[in-house]
């Protein structure tokens, strides 16, 4: 995996994209698994390898509203990761998925 293919990690030299990649572990996620909830914390963030996670809303009325589809190398759960602040949205894959994150 290639950090300087995502921009805020476009930067890192070599030894700083392996020491990061070191402390990422890979997440196989299947379809439809959801990987966190709208209003959980925020402790972790999320580069996609392969697949496609789904970013939604949960509805007053019980359902969901789609609001974004991330595919490779794009990250997510950053900006609770770095406010402390709760999930704004959640996130599930959309399809078989695969991730490098923390734990």
């Amino acid at each position: 995996m290639k950090l300087t293919r995502i921009e805020m990690f476009k930067d890192l030299s070599n030894m700083e994209q392996a020491k990061l990649l070191g402390m990422l572990t890979k997440l196989e996620l299947p379809a439809g698994t959801l990987l966190f909830e709208q209003g959980d914390p925020g402790d972790r963030m999320f580069i996609v390898e392969r697949g496609t996670i789904e970013l939604f809303l949960n509805t007053e009325a019980g359902g969901r509203r789609s609001l974004a589809l991330l595919g490779q190398w794009e990250v997510l759960g950053e900006m609770a990761l770095l406010t402390g602040e709760v999930r704004s949205a959640g996130a599930q894959a959309a399809v078989e998925t695969t991730l490098r994150g923390q734990l």
